[in-house]
């Protein structure tokens, strides 16, 4: 199915998407980078993608629940933006194995959740109109928003009271426990040597010219030499790549480089990711320093 398909089918009659095979979705040559924008956007209600049709620039929503499967590392900016479920492979290589022994009770549960969906679904869209305090915000909530009033519902309809408070504990220790793992190790030593070269850059007295900036080169060519065997098959190109990927983009003029005006960016990438380029924390010891004279 190509991208324009799902998009116009997700906009009009909305609807689960299943994707296998989702470690192909970032490589432009496996005819599924299209998917990746659906992917992105669709995590929210106000999701949209924008595809010519005809002679018109149309706009399709995209919003829904979506699961996919990839083998390995999945695209970073996806799964800052997904729930992950860690699954390993059967060591008896069975392909009947279940979850449970008694795949009675399994038919029953998906029995009584397609009955209660059929039943119930119209009243669930005014659940996204329920502000609930679980103690999560910013894009987590948005993850999470839609199970946990989900949650809530079921807890009012007849559940045992704790369905809800109970999701949100585990939201929140799945969110602790994976924030340190939402940037993946290449990622986080190109984004920790620009964070130090333009760093230096900042501290330093000199007047600064774009012919001091670093360039995508000159940032791996440091990579490499903390580094050498996770980056000895990279490019410049690749490494301007990723780093685009997290908001930071080069100077476009003769040298294609990045300014020190980037440090803002890199520490909104610090604080929304929960990880440390020793930004925040080196303004914090400025701060501390001109509290104590």
């Amino acid at each position: 199915m190509s991208p324009a398909t799902l998009s116009r089918l997700i906009d009009q009659h909305g609807g689960l998407v299943l994707i296998d095979e989702a470690e192909h979705l970032a490589n432009s040559s496996s005819g599924t980078s299209g998917l990746l924008p659906i992917l992105l956007s669709g995590y929210k209600d106000t999701g949209r993608v924008h595809r010519t049709v005809g002679n018109k620039v149309c706009c399709f929503r995209t919003y829904g629940p979506k699961a996919y499967a990839a083998i390995g590392e999945s695209h970073p900016t996806l799964a800052n933006r997904s729930i992950t479920i860690p699954m390993f492979r059967d060591g008896t290589r069975s392909a009947d194995r279940l979850l449970d022994e008694s795949s009675q009770t399994w038919t029953r549960i998906r029995d009584g959740f397609q009955e209660l969906a059929l039943s119930h679904g119209c009243q669930w869209h005014t659940l996204f109109r329920t502000n609930r305090d679980w103690g999560i915000t910013g894009r987590h909530r948005e993850i999470w928003g839609p199970l946990l009033r989900l949650s809530f519902w079921l807890d009012a309809y007849g559940g045992t009271g704790s369905l809800e408070e109970r999701l949100a504990a585990h939201a929140k220790q799945v969110i602790a426990d994976t924030s340190a793992d939402l940037i993946p190790d290449v990622d986080q030593t190109l984004l920790e040597t620009l964070a130090n070269r333009l760093r230096a850059l900042a501290d330093s007295n000199d007047e600064i010219t774009l012919a001091d900036c670093p360039r995508p080169a000159d940032i791996l060519h440091l990579a490499k030499a903390e580094d050498p065997a996770a980056f000895s098959r990279t490019s410049a190109h690749r490494v301007a790549a990723i780093l685009k990927r997290y908001g930071l983009r080069t100077h476009q003029g003769n040298r294609h480089v990045y300014e020190p005006a980037c440090l803002d960016q890199l520490q909104r990438i610090e604080r929304a990711y929960a990880t440390c380029l020793g930004l925040n924390q080196a303004d914090e010891e400025t701060s501390d320093d001109s509290t104590t004279d």
